[in-house]
């Protein structure tokens, strides 16, 4: 066996370098691109909070008067939009003649509309200020009252409906904030009076409020026709009484061209009633 040429050695190894140089980049590029890329997570999309919620003049079904507790309450669902019924302004001893829609104004840094439905004469206790009891709307958004009508029918007193336009991101939102009568005849007369009042209006419509009424009431019937239910297909999101909770008479209701999402009752016994809450998604 004869030796081999060391310059054709040389030619060998030096091809044998350069291909396993080769094949290591092409392996090391391979490995970091093989594979799907992870796409991002789908950005949140944004949303208003509305909170409707009946105060019952901030005392809860414990017997105790607290406005900080009806504060916290609010706080705590991180709600933007907050519509509330039953508020006392400077109104009777039962609320230490107290005005509680400003107190939760400065506590949760939001402007406010308030329609009165019941008032009385101011007196000294009252500090000489107009005695006051009705709903209102609470917003971190601008604010603008469109009206503020009282229903014809009524049986212990008067009953109405405040409209408003919240502006979000330049999209304007039309509240209509009630609280309806028990009175089977009177719920029927002021019903069809609402219905007709938002039919004045075009827009994106939301109503809230307390109606005095379970979802099977021909009243509540014929006022969510066409419209969407926050809580549609939740059996047992009961509202009242919040000690023990059996029927639902507090409602989130919007025109077709909204989407719910995130609604919930909250526990609380700081009213009569459990506040509800919704997220509408912002298109």
């Amino acid at each position: 066996m004869g030796f081999l040429n060391t310059s054709l050695v040389r030619r060998i190894s030096t091809f044998s370098m350069c291909a396993f140089l080769l094949l290591g980049t092409t392996s090391a590029c391979t490995k970091g691109t093989s594979g799907e890329q992870e796409e991002p997570p789908p950005a949140e999309q944004p949303t208003l909070r509305i909170m409707s919620y009946n105060i019952h003049w901030a005392t809860g079904t414990d017997g105790i008067l607290s406005l900080p507790r009806i504060a916290e309450v609010i706080k705590g669902s991180k709600a933007d939009v907050v519509v509330l019924n039953e508020v006392d302004r400077h109104y009777d001893p039962r609320s230490q003649y107290e005005d509680q829609l400003q107190y939760l104004a400065d506590e949760l840094k939001m402007q406010y509309l308030f329609q009165k439905t019941t008032w009385k004469a101011a007196i000294p206790a009252s500090g000489n200020k107009p005695r006051e009891f009705g709903h209102a709307i609470l917003s971190k958004y601008p604010l603008e009252q469109l009206n503020a009508r009282i229903y014809d029918a009524y049986s212990t007193h008067y009953h109405g409906l405040l409209e408003a336009k919240v502006t979000v991101n330049e999209k304007p939102f039309l509240f209509y904030i009630t609280h309806l009568d028990t009175d089977p005849a009177s719920l029927s007369s002021q019903a069809t009076q609402l219905r007709q009042w938002m039919a004045e209006r075009t827009g994106t419509k939301i109503l809230c409020g307390d109606m005095n009424a379970v979802p099977e009431n021909p009243a509540i019937t014929h006022i969510s026709e066409g419209m969407k239910d926050a809580f549609a297909g939740k059996q047992n999101a009961f509202t009242f009484k919040s000690n023990n909770p059996t029927i639902r008479i507090d409602y989130i209701l919007g025109s077709g061209d909204l989407s719910f999402s995130n609604s919930k009752v909250i526990n609380s016994l700081a009213s009569d009633h459990f506040p509800i809450v919704t997220d509408i998604i912002l298109k």
